[in-house]
């Protein structure tokens, strides 16, 4: 008997799982030419295989009734995609539309706040019509505006999602991928930034800051400029924002292992981000700063530093969960079901989050 299911949510569940069709197969004990007929629709599925698809894909029945539109990721990657398999690569693409189907239908009944993000048009090569401020001068009135005091951001993903945006940490099955915004202003979606999930305290934020560079600068525009210069803007924007020059150039001199130690607590960024900030200010010279990367790569510092402050969780995906559980009265089930994932990742992508209160209505 021949039910309703869909060949392309098949090759999109199977690809967010990062299995290849024969993989697949195995898993459900059929043969690959089931799954690769089902998938480019030749043959219709029985009930017997969509049991077996949705136990091996761990995702419901109503998954695979009608796969999510299309979506493809943000250009902004590009740089990052050139080292990146295909299959991690299909598997990205894969959960982002997930993800973004899945936040479309929370956005159906549940208000975020108001999105406080500017588009900034930064100061660029060549002649200009009108001055054009700096990522540099972006991110002080940022912090200006956001009413951030002087020092560190005691908790950028928490300030982050004040002002609108939202953060959804997710796995990547690559530390190549450090994470990635996603913003169309054309859409009701805020913007969002996907985080990789295995990351350290220190890169985590770093990679926020990073990516709301790139959705002040570049998101709003139909095609952003050359990668390797958005790159470096959203980099310049995110160490002014973490470590505003004017308040940190006098704690970069004298840099030794020690004192990179005790500014990584106060600042919360990685000692190799310090010495960056040191020699990008000119605080060091290039010679000091090889050998401090030196003496961390030594050390082990390269791959692994110590962490000296917990990792900041985000809140506003529980929040917004937690309210269709709470106040408009779903069961975790049926809430599994609107969002047409299972149970279990229901419990680990939207409610294994921080919780902190806040006003979603």
């Amino acid at each position: 008997m021949a039910v309703e299911f869909s060949p392309k949510a098949l090759q999109l569940a199977r690809e967010e799982r990062g299995l290849s069709q024969s993989a697949l197969a195995r898993l459900m004990d059929v043969s690959q030419g089931a799954v690769s007929q089902v998938e480019n629709g030749v043959m219709k599925p029985g009930e017997d295989f969509v049991r077996k698809v949705t136990e091996a894909l761990r995702y419901p029945r109503s998954f695979f009734a009608m796969p999510p539109p299309y979506r493809a990721l943000p250009v902004l990657t590009f740089r990052k995609q050139k080292t990146l398999s295909p299959v991690t690569l299909r598997s990205i693409q894969a959960r982002l539309a997930i993800r973004h189907a899945e936040l479309m239908r929370l956005l159906q009944s549940v208000d975020v706040p108001e999105t406080r993000l500017p588009a900034i048009k930064v100061r660029r090569e060549g002649p200009t019509q009108e001055p054009t401020p700096s990522p540099e001068e972006v991110a002080q009135e940022l912090r200006m505006r956001w009413q951030v005091p002087p020092g560190p951001v005691e908790n950028l993903t928490e300030l982050v999602e004040d002002v609108g945006v939202v953060v959804c940490l997710s796995h990547f099955g690559t530390p190549k991928m450090c994470g990635m915004s996603d913003f169309n202003p054309e859409e009701l979606l805020p913007p969002v930034i996907y985080l990789n999930a295995e990351m350290p305290p220190d890169r985590h934020r770093y990679t926020v800051a990073h990516e709301v560079g790139h959705l002040v600068f570049h998101h709003h525009l139909p095609l952003p400029p050359e990668l390797s210069l958005c790159e470096e803007e959203a980099d310049r924007f995110a160490s002014e924002f973490l470590m505003p020059a004017e308040e940190i150039a006098d704690d970069l001199q004298r840099l030794n292992l020690e004192k990179l130690y005790s500014l990584k607590r106060y600042w919360k960024v990685s000692m190799a981000a310090l010495v960056r900030r040191a020699a990008d200010l000119e605080v060091i010279s290039p010679e000091r700063a090889r050998s401090l990367y030196i003496e961390l790569a030594k050390r082990g510092f390269k791959t692994a530093e110590p962490q000296l402050f917990e990792k900041e969780a985000p809140s506003l995906i529980t929040e917004m969960t937690q309210f269709f559980l709470d106040e408009l009265g779903y069961s975790e089930e049926q809430l599994s079901d609107v969002l047409k994932l299972s149970a279990s990742e229901l419990r680990e992508i939207y409610l294994g989050q921080q919780r902190r209160l806040r006003v979603v209505s």
